[in-house]
């Protein structure tokens, strides 16, 4: 039936049931303590509260500084307008310098260009050969 003799069964049986009883040991001592049951009271009470040496009581009357107001939320609606006003004034000036300056920049281009086209001469240029038409390409050959 088995190839081992039985002497040597019991002791491999022996060794394994000996493995999990010390399994078992060591997972009863290295489990936490028994915890409480919600609704469950507390065995022993200490009735200290916390322990934490930099814990402070709560202030209530203590409230943080109120933040600074900045200029823009301080104006009235009508300062508001007029700014908005101000602005779109300076945007238009903008906008109006720049097409002034778009319209000075093409004339001095379209004077430029004048300037450097040579004199269109009476008597047309005599008309040259054309050039012969290059040859077709070359068939390939396939590789195989």
């Amino acid at each position: 039936m088995w190839s081992m003799p039985e002497k040597i069964l019991r002791g491999v049986a022996a060794g394994i049931l000996g493995c999990a009883v010390i399994g078992f040991i060591l997972g009863l001592a290295g489990a936490a303590p028994r915890a409480r049951l919600p609704g469950e009271q507390a065995s022993t009470s200490s009735g200290t509260g916390s322990s934490a040496s930099d814990a402070l009581p709560i202030n209530l009357d203590a409230l943080p500084p109120l933040p600074k107001v900045t200029e823009e939320e301080a104006m009235t609606e009508e300062e508001k307008a007029e700014a908005e006003k101000k602005a779109e004034e300076a945007k238009k000036a903008e906008a109006e310098k720049k097409a002034e300056a778009e319209k000075e920049k093409a004339a001095r281009l379209a004077e430029a260009e004048k300037a450097s086209k040579p004199a269109e001469p009476s008597a047309p240029a005599p008309a040259s050969t054309p050039e012969p038409a290059a040859p077709p390409p070359a068939k390939e050959e396939p590789l195989f």
